[in-house]
C-alpha cells in the first residue's frame, strides 16, 4: 500500500501501546526524530565511470549541430543540493533515484533506454498522450532551466544549444 511504501519511511515507530500508555507530543517528536537519525544512511553517490561526462542529443544533426548536455556535472550539482537536507536524502535513498527525474518510468538504472525508444522522432504527442522526441526534450530541459533558476544557458536561448550546421 502507499502508506506501507511513503509514509512508514519515517513513520515507523510502532506506538500501538500508546492507547494504553499516552505519550505527549514532545517526546513523540524526540522518538520521531531519533527514528530518523536511526535509520538515515548516507549512500555512495553512483562512481564517475559510470556517468557520462557528457551526453551529445544529435536527433536533428541534419539541420544543426548535436546539443551537448553535461550530464555527470548535473548529476553532482543535484546531489551536491540535496546533501545537507535529511528529507530529500532519505526520500532519495537510493544512489539511482535522482536519476529517473530525467530517465522516468524505467527501472533504475546506470544504462537506461534512450529516449526515442519511448518518444517517437515527431515533436507531436502520441496517441497514448506521450509527448514526440522532440518535445519530450525539450519539456524535460527547459522545464528543468526554469525550476532550478538557472540562468545559462537560458531556456529560450536555442541556439546556445542547437548550433546551425554550416
Amino acid at each position: 500500500s502507499f502508506r506501507e511504501t511513503a509514509c512508514d519511511k519515517c513513520h515507523s515507530v510502532d506506538l500501538t501501546g500508546e492507547k494504553v500508555f499516552p505519550i505527549v507530543k514532545e517526546t513523540k517528536e524526540i522518538l520521531a526524530r531519533q527514528e530518523l537519525i536511526a535509520t538515515q544512511v548516507a549512500l555512495p553517490p553512483v562512481p564517475d565511470k559510470l556517468i557520462p561526462q557528457e551526453v551529445t542529443i544529435d536527433v536533428i544533426k541534419d539541420k544543426y549541430e548535436g546539443a551537448k548536455f553535461p550530464h555527470r556535472m548535473i548529476l553532482r550539482k543535484l546531489e551536491d543540493r540535496i546533501k545537507d537536507s535529511r528529507m530529500a536524502g532519505f526520500f532519495h535513498g537510493d544512489n539511482l533515484t535522482l536519476c529517473a527525474g530525467c530517465h522516468h518510468n524505467s527501472p533504475a538504472s546506470t544504462q537506461p533506454p534512450k529516449c526515442a525508444s519511448c518518444h517517437g522522432k515527431t515533436i507531436k504527442a502520441a496517441n497514448d498522450g506521450r509527448p514526440g522526441l522532440m518535445g519530450a526534450y525539450h519539456v524535460q530541459c527547459i522545464t528543468c532551466h526554469q525550476k532550478m533558476n538557472i540562468e545559462k544557458p537560458a531556456a529560450t536561448d536555442c541556439t546556445s544549444c542547437h548550433k546551425k550546421r554550416i
